[in-house]
């Protein structure tokens, strides 16, 4: 091999080289030349890498005045997007002297192989003129994280763990709170792009406690000295329910095993054809049981990892919100709506899926019929692979309270059957009355107020309430996709809703176009920067 050649990875190297790291990193390039040879038989194998710490070494004296500051240097004039540059050993477990190295992050698909072989020899270099000449540098493609991990994005359906994964993914219905009031929780809405920023919109109440804070325009915007109020997703209550559903999983599934062991058992009397059948099958049962607790086990250790602290999970921050208002123009409704700019780390171009709502609590055997339940019903409704029930315009006020006389429910009378994915009560159907509302609400200390709203009645009599408290934000879809608006509460004698009440969204879009807050308000991942 030529020694001035370029040492580039081969794709089945860059996708295995850091074998064993949490995040799979890509390798892009090292200015070390060691060939990477993964154990060839049967199958390819390759030994399961691990980071360390570096350790005492010379390096200390001149990284943080020298060696970083002209390492960053450089990077800036080359215009590489670097996210970290960490020195430390990696190597394979039990190793007893791993590579030292200056392990540098890049952003995803920022720099190819060539170059960065060349910004990895440079580097070097840096290290060589300073007297430093056993570490080298390896560069991966990485994230530097403010706020911790991202989101997932929504999994496929052949993950038996999607279900559990969707309150930690950035499909619609993310619980959020004020990150100083976490006891108080409610529900994302939806998104919106501008000038390639993320911002999520959701009720005032949410984010500002009226019993508790001030009824003020509040506004963000650096430099304005305004006291910057951060946004989490999964207040306490939320995470330590969603750690609980997981932990659920994998005890039930121990518990199954446990049959399947006793049943094994047992088939030892039985006579010989049946005992091979039920063998057979408690084999296979027991298999799939096993790698159920593999995957929920890697998910509940993922969760605990990126967001068992509170600070990891600070998702953006509120940025404008207008004084919660009641009887407010011509439809005299109830303004309470917050916008919240995503910080780019949480939700990027590879996890983002647009203002969908994840149908995968409903079977799609059962969901066509709880959308429309009479037989005469006219509907396109298709339910999608993905499960991810698109978002595709906006249902007026005039439309909803004036339903297609075509489409009836289960009582044969026209409706707008809608769909709200909450904190608390999850994927819940109902549907939307033809009539507004007058509603009054008390505050402490404080008179009671009227507004107008409009109301979604449970699915039927038994179907349960359409919300519960901790739903408020959450965005009302119909079954065609078009969004009907903000959940903004409920009516009921206990803490259950009888009936939820929600603010328009053409509503919401005209006073947020008032104030000067314009988007698309159907962004897709090319909409991110």
């Amino acid at each position: 091999m030529d020694p001035s050649a370029p040492f580039l990875p081969s794709d089945l190297e860059a996708a295995n080289f850091y074998y064993g790291l949490e995040s799979k990193p890509i390798l892009v390039a090292r200015s070390d030349r060691d060939a990477w040879v993964p154990f060839q038989g049967s199958y390819t194998y390759v030994e399961a890498k691990v980071l360390t710490p570096l350790g005492p070494h010379p390096l200390s004296l001149v990284w943080d005045e020298t060696i970083s500051v002209a390492m960053e240097s450089y990077l800036q004039e080359q215009d590489v997007q670097y996210t970290s540059m960490t020195p430390l050993r990696i190597g394979i477990d039990g190793q007893a002297s791993p590579l030292a190295v200056i392990f540098m992050g890049v952003r995803h698909g920022s720099l190819t192989r060539e170059k960065g072989y060349e910004v990895a020899i440079h580097c070097h270099g840096i290290l060589v003129q300073n007297n430093i000449t056993d570490i080298h540098v390896q560069i991966r493609e990485s994230e530097a994280s403010l706020s911790g991990a991202s989101l997932f994005k929504p999994a496929i359906t052949a993950n038996i763990a999607y279900n559990l994964r969707q309150p930690f993914s950035t499909s619609l219905g993310i619980p959020i709170c004020n990150a100083a009031t976490t006891h108080f929780e409610g529900t994302g809405g939806f998104y919106l792009t501008h000038s390639g920023k993320l911002f999520m919109v959701t009720a005032r109440h949410v984010v500002f406690d009226p019993n508790t804070t001030k009824n003020e325009r509040y506004e963000y915007k650096d430099g304005t000295g305004a006291r910057r109020i951060n946004v989490m997703f999964l207040g306490k209550a939320a995470f330590d329910a969603r750690v609980q559903d997981i932990k659920s999983k994998i005890d039930g599934q121990r518990a199954n095993i446990e049959f399947l062991e006793k049943r094994s058992t047992l088939a030892d009397g039985l006579e010989e054809d049946e005992a091979a059948a039920e063998r057979r099958a408690v084999q296979r049962e027991m298999s799939e049981a096993e790698e159920a607790i593999g995957v929920f086990e890697k998910l509940q250790k993922d969760v605990m990892r990126d967001w068992a602290d509170e600070t990891k999970r600070i998702i953006g921050h509120v940025v404008f919100s207008p004084r919660l208002g009641f009887s407010v123009g011509e439809g005299r409704y109830t303004e309470d709506w917050a916008v919240i700019e995503i910080h780019p780390d949480v939700i990027t171009k590879r996890n983002f899926v647009g203002n969908a709502i994840d149908l995968g609590h409903v079977a799609a055997a059962n969901f066509k019929e709880l959308m429309y339940p009479s037989p005469a019903n006219p509907h396109s409704f298709d339910y999608p692979g993905d499960r991810l029930h698109r978002c595709r315009g906006i249902l007026s006020d005039k439309d909803m309270l004036n339903p297609d006389p075509r489409t009836k429910d289960q009582d044969n009378e026209p409706t707008i059957m809608a769909i709200q994915n909450g904190n608390v009560s999850g994927l819940q159907i109902g549907r939307v009355n033809d009539i507004r509302s007058v509603v009054r609400r008390y505050f402490e200390n404080q008179p009671g107020v009227s507004s107008r709203e409009v109301a979604v009645l449970p699915r039927t009599s038994k179907s349960g309430p359409f919300s519960k408290p901790g739903d408020s934000g959450a965005v009302v879809v119909a079954g065609d996709g078009r969004i009907c608006g903000l959940l903004t509460g409920g009516d009921g004698i206990t803490e259950t809703s009888d009936i939820t009440y929600l603010t328009p969204i053409d509503f919401i879009i005209a006073r947020m176009k008032h104030f000067g807050i314009t988007g698309n308000f159907f962004p897709s991942a090319d909409d991110i920067a």
